[in-house]
């Protein structure tokens, strides 16, 4: 395995949470797992423009508060 691969692997902790986006034109879709890749929290809808933005953040807040 290369050096950079390694490097990767051992980025995910038991405290990343990975956040999956499904990006459209008008609406996204995110997806929050643990560093095992198991759903943390139902996964959401959010608009392509600020108010979308800062609503996933404030999730991301609020699993990391929560969770890790």
């Amino acid at each position: 395995m290369m050096n950079s691969q390694i490097k990767k692997i051992e980025a995910v902790t038991p405290k990343t949470l990975i956040v999956g986006v499904d990006i459209a034109k008008n609406i996204q879709w995110d997806q929050f797992t643990d560093f095992r890749g198991r759903e943390v929290s139902k996964h959401i809808s959010f608009g392509n423009n600020l108010s979308g933005f800062k609503s996933i953040l404030e999730k991301i807040t609020e699993i990391k508060s929560g969770f890790f």
